[in-house]
């Protein structure tokens, strides 16, 4: 998977997330490099995004595909 199919993605997530959940607000990235959003009351990473908009296995999977471009 491509950066930019990576981050099509996300953004897919996010329209998914965002009809399900209020307080969605935009990410951040951490000293690290680490993207982090605020979903409700929760910190989350994009693994964590993927999963909340798709089910665990799916967000496993693309992290994975995009662990294995890197």
């Amino acid at each position: 998977m491509t950066h930019e199919e990576y981050e099509e993605r996300f953004a897919e997530a996010l329209v998914v997330i965002k009809r399900k959940i209020r307080g969605v607000r935009d990410p951040g990235i951490t000293r690290d490099g680490v993207r982090l959003l605020r979903v409700g009351g929760m910190l989350c990473d994009d693994e964590m995004i993927f999963s909340l908009a798709w089910g665990k296995e799916t967000a496993r999977d693309i992290v994975a595909q995009r662990r294995s471009q890197s």
